[in-house]
């Protein structure tokens, strides 16, 4: 028995979930999975051919990759084994991520109800200890609630909530609270003298450093996945902060209750993997066989979510018809007519990425430039936009209404709690701001900063630069750039109105995006 918390480890990160649950779909879904050697290793291959696993000499040729993959799927409440059958099939929250619903919201939930036990946790090769009964992302939620506690770091995680976090009560968020502040005040000295005992590898005890090591490892994936629900993020200094509070508290409160027998997988996944208002799956699948043309279209379903997590895309743009018509081999008109009932939903697919990339920090700036630039381009926002950051001493966006005669200039900070420092303030004022007035004969309106979220003093340095450049200026989180593009293409918004949002002078929240 494992005497920690337990997750797939394969993927630390859950951005690409839609994609390999596409791939699964496509090599598994409806076919026997236990067992099929060839089935295992032709996903690995898939996986290889979508870039989400690397690609090189497999030391295992038995296929033993792809089913780690199957694990992941399957602990968030995605996929399930039909009892009669054999066969793979969907959840309801796998069935609503592969129709374009947006991913956030789906995984959100079911990292809500993650639970032990659980049929992922009961398997023979992962067997976590009988002595959890919790809801593991909720547990760490209700901790950073604390006032006494706030923010985990990733070590305090390792240490004491994925070892000593064992049931949801109140008694036991105390126990491992006062765990945490003694560990604050204190350090490892708190720690059981057989720490190692307690909590051995799959190999057996290990020396306190690679333990250490180990529950880093596990700490570091569990926080990874709370972060894509957007709710909590690290920040500059790696601390795991709430930076949601108000929808943490509508989650916390929500109530929940343990799905019953996590030994029987058919009904616990159908029941862990009810999702958009459901209380029951009462569906069924029959023993109908798989057609070609089924096949063309889970083929062309797999590219074309594989591209729309990536970049925003319209499933009208002829361009990406024929793209994908040359990855599949399919007919353009097959390829039209399936990506079309995704027509709507493109945004959706795209979101959680684009907000994942506003948190990345350097890691992936350029990233998180280019599919700025993209939002606010011609499949966006309507500007003509340019991705200039990678030019020295230039913003990051450079956007044009050619429709209205004005520009502006964007600044993407991939941080989750943005305030302006003195050498960006400089930078605006000194860099960018001169260069761009009156460039190319339009008027020059604006400037914007894009993050993952700003710091309360984000409003006072903003106004200051509009103040000393005499030009306004605003700043926008990526959440709330989604649901800008969103009000747009629902709506009748033209440039002059989301330029008064760009000239606001201080942070445009929801009410202002709303309001327009």
């Amino acid at each position: 028995m494992k005497n920690t918390w337990i997750i797939p480890r394969n993927k630390r990160k859950l951005t690409p979930v839609v994609e390999i649950l596409s791939a699964f779909h496509l090599g598994a879904l409806n076919e026997q999975w236990s067992g099929e050697r060839e089935r295992q290793v032709k996903l690995e291959t898939t996986l290889e051919e979508f870039g989400i696993k690397r690609v090189g000499h497999r030391r295992d040729q038995g296929g033993s990759g792809a089913r780690t993959y199957e694990a992941w799927l399957a602990c968030l409440g995605l996929i399930f084994t039909e009892t009669v059958t054999g066969l793979q099939r969907l959840t309801i929250a796998g069935e609503m991520l592969l129709n374009g619903a947006a991913p956030k919201l789906i995984i959100t939930d079911q990292l809500m109800k993650f639970q032990y036990p659980s049929s992922y946790s009961m398997r023979q090769q992962v067997q976590v200890s009988e002595r959890f009964h919790l809801h593991p992302f909720r547990f760490m939620l209700s901790l950073l609630q604390d006032t006494d506690i706030e923010c985990l770091t990733q070590e305090e995680v390792a240490l004491f909530v994925i070892t000593e976090g064992d049931s949801d009560s109140d008694k036991c968020l105390k126990h491992v609270a006062e765990r945490i502040k003694d560990f604050r005040t204190s350090g490892l000295k708190i720690l059981d003298s057989d720490f190692c005992k307690l909590y051995p590898a799959r190999t057996g005890v290990q020396s306190f450093e690679d333990t250490l090591n180990r529950l880093n490892d596990l700490a570091n994936t569990f926080i990874n996945f709370l972060e894509y629900t957007q709710l909590a993020v690290r920040d500059a200094d790696k601390m795991l902060r709430i930076i949601k509070p108000l929808e943490v508290k509508h989650h916390l409160e929500k109530p929940v209750v343990f799905i019953e027998q996590p030994e029987n997988e058919e009904y616990f996944q159908r029941k862990y993997g009810l999702a958009g208002g459901k209380t029951k799956d009462t569906r069924s699948f029959g023993l109908s066989s798989v057609s070609s043309l089924q096949i063309q279209e889970k083929l062309i379903e797999t590219f074309f979510l594989s591209t729309a997590t990536k970049d925003l895309v319209t499933t009208k743009d002829p361009n990406l018809v024929e793209f994908i018509s040359e990855r599949t081999g399919c007919s353009n008109d097959l390829v039209a007519e399936k990506i079309s009932e995704y027509h709507g939903r493109e945004v959706g697919i795209f979101e959680s990425e684009y907000f994942r990339m506003a948190l990345a920090g350097r890691e992936q700036s350029a990233e998180f430039e280019q599919a700025t630039a993209q939002l606010f381009g011609e499949k966006g926002l309507g500007f003509k936009a340019e991705h200039t950051g990678k030019q020295r001493l230039q913003p990051d966006v450079y956007i044009i209404s050619l429709a209205e005669g004005f520009s502006g200039i964007i600044d993407n900070k991939a941080y989750a709690a943005y305030s302006i420092s003195n050498d960006h303030k400089n930078r605006m004022l000194h860099n960018y701001l001169p260069y761009y007035k009156g460039k190319d004969g339009h008027k020059f309106n604006f400037f914007l900063y894009i993050a993952g979220g700003f710091k309360s003093t984000f409003d006072v340095q903003v106004k200051d630069i509009c103040y000393q450049a005499k030009i306004s200026g605003s700043g926008i989180n990526a959440s709330n750039v989604i649901k800008l593009l969103d009000a747009y293409k629902s709506s009748n918004l033209k440039h002059r109105d989301l330029k008064k949002l760009f000239m606001l002078e201080r942070e445009a929240k929801w009410k202002d995006i709303a309001g327009l």
